[in-house]
């Protein structure tokens, strides 16, 4: 039951508040300045990688509850079945021989006679942005205006990360209030997906 994709999803949130939580404690406790701001200023890249992960592994959680369905291409909304076929698609766009095209395009007519299998790779571009959420939510048949009022966080959240991953050292944090902001933004957006899922399977949003 998709129950139970939505308790391991719950498992995976917690989990990842937990350990923010514990950085928070660490922080309060720290006599050390300098360790105190090279910890907070590490946790922003951390921050980041647990919002891509959440959203990876919540999303391959999907796939492989849809997978189990075994429904035909028929069964499913447009936007899951490209979503399923994309690589195929793009291999059809991008071939240049019109028998590689006939090759691609055979390759789809014989997977859409087959039960719809859905990849557990999910791709965020190594930088998950809005346009990119943008992007998953419209694969996933997923509501993005859910997401949109923690646009300009969510960026301001990606570009500091980048920043700090390629060596600026302009950001100076100090205390963990001054990067809490960014741990609740990631609670708020896991909160949301986790609440998107679950609208998704309650409504039946995958089926045609």
């Amino acid at each position: 039951m998709y129950k139970i994709v939505l308790e391991e999803i719950e498992a995976d949130k917690s989990w990842r508040n937990l350990e923010l939580k514990k950085i928070e404690i660490i922080c309060q406790k720290l006599d050390n300045k300098e360790l105190n701001e090279l910890i907070l200023k590490s946790t922003i890249p951390m921050i980041y990688a647990h919002w891509e992960g959440f959203v990876v592994s919540s999303l391959r959680k999907v796939n492989r509850y849809l997978n189990s369905l075994e429904y035909k291409y028929s069964d499913f909304n447009i936007n899951l079945l490209t979503n399923a076929y994309e690589e195929n698609i793009k291999n059809l766009e991008n071939s240049l021989g019109y028998d590689k095209r006939v090759k691609h395009l055979n390759i789809i007519f014989e997977n859409l006679t087959n039960s719809v299998t859905f990849s557990t790779k999910i791709d965020v571009k190594s930088n998950l942005r809005f346009k990119v959420l943008q992007d998953i939510c419209l694969k996933f048949n997923l509501n993005i205006d859910s997401f949109k009022s923690y646009q300009r966080d969510l960026e301001n959240l990606l570009k500091i990360r980048n920043s700090i991953a390629h060596g600026e050292s302009s950001y100076v944090f100090t205390e963990y209030r001054d990067i809490e902001k960014f741990a609740t933004l990631l609670s708020d957006l896991m909160n949301i997906l986790h609440i998107e899922i679950d609208e998704f399977f309650k409504d039946e949003k995958y089926k045609r």
